[in-house]
């Protein structure tokens, strides 16, 4: 994809670390370039008892912490050693005792100390995929006799069904991405560039699959919602986000509202409010809201545009 010129940007814009200036030209890359750029900065190879993939969610101080599925790291012991390879090359050797499952489902945490400054994932809102929507996953495939090394991966597909948890591990998104080996816990991206979900599931056509310890996919894969991880990494829960977009919904509303009746009675000739109109209704509606709320809008949903990773 392309890329495309963002017009009537009213404040900063963060990306990749890099604060642009509010009266810059901007441009925005496009959906698939943009989810690999975040996907190659966020996107960790786990090197344990079992090799898998994972996401970089949160840092304080020197203490940085990969969120993952549960079956990448129940298996692995006190004393033996695990891994951690971030984008630069980097070998950071994690404490075996941080690692934590989350609740009863498939998702779990791990962390590493280090001195150097990495970008960590920002999470979007898993209750607004639908079927058709596009998402891309990114993660690590185990090496083969004809691969023979670990290198990242980042495939793009559409959501195939996004309804309650279809299993008791908390898988719930299903798509069409052609997943390998390996890329267990790595991230699922929506077309913002937010994390939605945890990649951990393939299904495998036995009647197809006539190699020993060879399983053909179907095409189908799964991944549970980041939402689930939220109260445990945050100490935010589904309700707080609930009602913070419900908060920002109603005040953005008003606003357009009171704008398109200014618009009107000024006797322009389009009274829908424009683009820059809405960025304004944006952040005027932000501004609003407490702390903990504008909080929760920039960084737990989708409603707010800034791209910030």
């Amino acid at each position: 994809m392309g890329i495309f010129k963002a017009h009537a940007l009213i404040v900063p814009l963060t990306i990749l670390g890099f604060v642009y200036p509010a009266n810059s030209q901007i441009y925005i890359i496009g959906q698939e370039q943009r989810n690999s750029e975040i996907a190659k900065v966020v996107t960790v190879s786990i090197e344990c008892a079992t090799q898998g993939s994972g996401f970089l969610v949160k840092r304080e101080g020197s203490r940085y912490t990969v969120l993952t599925a549960w079956h990448v790291l129940k298996g692995q012991g006190l004393k033996e050693d695990c891994d951690v390879y971030t984008f630069d090359g980097y070998r950071h050797r994690v404490d075996a005792k941080s690692i934590k499952r989350l609740g009863d489902i498939d998702l779990a945490v791990v962390s590493f100390a280090s001195t150097k400054i990495y970008a960590t994932a920002r999470m979007g809102d898993p209750s607004r995929l639908g079927q058709g929507d596009s998402v891309t996953v990114a993660g690590f495939p185990l090496s083969s006799s004809a691969i023979p090394s670990r290198f990242l991966s980042i495939l793009s597909g559409k959501v195939l069904r996004n309804e309650l948890p279809v299993s008791t591990s908390g898988y719930q998104i299903i798509y069409t991405n052609p997943t390998l080996p390996g890329m267990s816990g790595g991230p699922v991206f929506n077309w913002l560039g937010r994390v939605v979900g945890v990649h951990g599931l393939a299904e495998t056509d036995l009647a197809m699959t006539h190699i020993p310890d060879v399983a053909v996919k179907t095409g189908r894969n799964m991944a549970m919602p980041v939402t689930f991880a939220i109260p445990y990494l945050f100490g935010i829960s589904v309700a707080d986000i609930q009602s913070a977009t419900e908060s920002f919904r109603r005040l953005y509303a008003l606003c357009i509202v009171s704008t398109e009746k200014k618009l009107s009675e000024s006797g322009q000739p389009y009274v829908r409010a424009e683009f820059g109109s809405k960025e304004e209704c944006n952040h005027d509606s932000l501004r609003r809201l407490s702390a903990r709320q504008q909080l929760i809008i920039t960084d737990f949903t989708d409603y707010y545009p800034l791209i910030k990773f």
